[in-house]
């Protein structure tokens, strides 16, 4: 690679890295789906920051798709590296791979102090930082903290360490909740819990600790559930089989009846905390969710959106969570979920201490339509999953969709988010618009050309 490129950030997709440990305690079939579709869903990855940058991802981006978003967002500089075989820790292939590693490894020496940024901090990461440093290389992680920290970000990051950090930082002037709910040592008093939430005729939740992308998650019913306690332990048990339920720890938890004509039901705000401690706002968005009210699809982003009195309100309290995790020592990008009941009530649930599933959008948004994009513009991304036996390339989506594509002169219209997804029969688009009747007009296009 020539020296005279010079590169400001590396962007590793280590999306699955992060979650594969998780996935391997779930049944064969949705552990292989899962690992597949998040090796796939690194691609995304592309969309981060701007121009003059490295995408580390397991495997390579699609070629057409990578060169048309650099011609649509003007980039002259992005470069995809990948490993030669797919593994579940792409930081360790940046080590064992030596192809990919002396092309790494050159780039930084050609590039002193090139910001290195993950998805999200994981023990193979900080063991390629070890690598680098034994290296005498130098890189700045700016989104990264020390490695005798990471207990920080896993604790917090996960559904009982949420819990435990706002009751840290919890403002009774500030009318945001936690749903009321008990943090349990094992399925047993999780069956307990549950059986306390039957008492009160209130429908629960039971979550797995480290659950993501709605895995781990089971929504119960009281009206549904047998009233004698054997046969409603016994009908738990069956609900909860598999490994991840048998963990140390689990949250049994009130189950909000969400209000979805209210920012979809559930709201979300992510936040940045930088080098120097300073909590910024990013976003706000509202999260579009499955059919089964619990798997993420995308996210939407407008001006309705910010002007909500629920954002400023959910802003306001993930700026004290910000700072709380600040004196931790963290710093990068976190999120806050939240729900909105139908007696208007907002509620947090729990706080992802990493990029999230709207960072890519939020900066590709940003590079290609301007800082404030969000008052000028629609913006919704998702996931649209393809129905029975349809198949899908890349190469057959853009000549699908050609009529629908974003261009600059018409302003509005789909772009590609992630085709490599199809192979997962998911179709990952971002919609851009001047209304919320122009997104709704491109989704029904999109999905009629589906059926």
């Amino acid at each position: 690679m020539a020296k005279t490129i010079k590169l400001k950030q590396i962007y590793i997709g280590n999306i699955l890295e992060s979650y594969y440990k998780g996935h391997q305690k779930l049944p064969k079939d949705e552990m292989e789906f899962w690992t597949k579709y998040d090796a796939l869903d690194n691609n995304r990855s592309i969309l981060y920051g701007g121009d003059d940058k490295v995408i580390i991802t397991p495997i390579e981006i699609d070629s057409k798709h990578f060169e048309t978003l650099k011609k649509l967002a003007g980039w002259k500089n992005v470069i995809n590296l990948f490993p030669k075989k797919l593994g579940n820790t792409i930081s360790l292939d940046l080590i064992k791979d030596k192809t990919l590693s002396t092309k790494f490894i050159e780039i930084i020496k050609n590039n002193p102090n090139i910001q290195i940024i993950p998805y999200r901090q994981t023990d193979e990461f900080y063991d390629l930082v070890d690598f680098l440093k034994s290296k005498k290389l130098k890189f700045t992680l700016p989104e990264t903290f020390p490695k005798g920290k990471k207990f920080i970000e896993t604790y917090f990051h996960s559904k009982r360490g949420f819990r435990h950090l706002w009751e840290m930082v919890k403002d009774p002037k500030l009318p945001i909740h936690l749903p009321e709910g008990f943090i349990v040592e094992n399925l047993e008093e999780a069956i307990e819990a549950a059986w306390w939430f039957m008492g009160q005729k209130k429908n629960f939740v039971i979550k797995y600790n480290r659950g993501v992308q709605g895995i781990g998650v089971i929504f119960m019913s009281q009206s549904k559930l047998p009233k004698n306690k054997e046969a409603f332990s016994k009908q738990i048990r069956k609900d909860l089989d598999g490994e991840m339920w048998h963990s140390a720890c689990l949250v049994v938890e009130e189950k909000v009846d969400t209000d979805t004509t209210k920012l979809g039901g559930s709201p979300n705000v992510e936040m940045r905390i930088d080098e120097n401690g300073k909590v910024i706002n990013e976003y706000a968005c509202e999260q579009i969710i499955a059919e089964d009210k619990k798997t993420f699809m995308g996210v939407g982003m407008n001006k309705n959106v910010d002007k909500s009195k629920h954002i400023k309100i959910a802003f306001a309290a993930a700026k004290k969570i910000g700072k709380k995790l600040a004196e931790y020592g963290y710093k990068g990008v976190f999120d806050m979920d939240l729900v909105v009941s139908k007696t208007n009530k907002l509620y947090a649930i729990e706080a992802n201490l990493r990029r999230t599933g709207g960072t890519h959008a939020h900066e590709f948004c940003k590079a290609l339509l301007g800082k404030n994009y969000s008052t000028k513009y629609f913006v919704n991304i998702q996931d649209i999953k393809l129905e029975g036996s349809k198949k899908l390339t890349p190469a057959q989506a853009y000549k699908l969709f050609d009529k629908e594509l974003y261009t600059k002169q018409k302003g509005y219209g789909m772009i590609l988010a992630n085709p490599d997804l199809l192979a997962c029969n998911i179709l990952a688009v971002l919609f851009i618009g001047k209304s919320e009747e122009s997104i709704k007009k491109q989704i029904s296009s999109i999905r009629n050309k589906l059926k």
